[in-house]
């Protein structure tokens, strides 16, 4: 245990290296990950109502069938 302190201890010293570079990295890929989901919504506005629908039919209740044009 006391070993693997002293490792931490060690490379905690310079504080740069292991915090606040991959901080800095995380922050920037966001911001630019943001800023073109962003751009993107703003370009083609919102997406067409085709999109949101499922392609599968609708479910009836059990018991109603719909009938087809020749069926009646």
């Amino acid at each position: 245990m006391n070993r693997t302190l002293a490792v931490a201890r060690m490379q905690l010293v310079n504080k740069q290296t292991f915090v606040w570079v991959p901080l800095i990295i995380t922050a920037v890929a966001f911001v630019i990950s943001w800023l073109i989901a962003a751009i993107i919504t703003t370009r083609s506005g919102p997406p067409p109502r085709w999109a949101r629908r499922s392609t599968a039919p609708a479910r009836r209740p059990c018991g109603t069938f719909s009938r087809s044009a020749s069926s009646r």
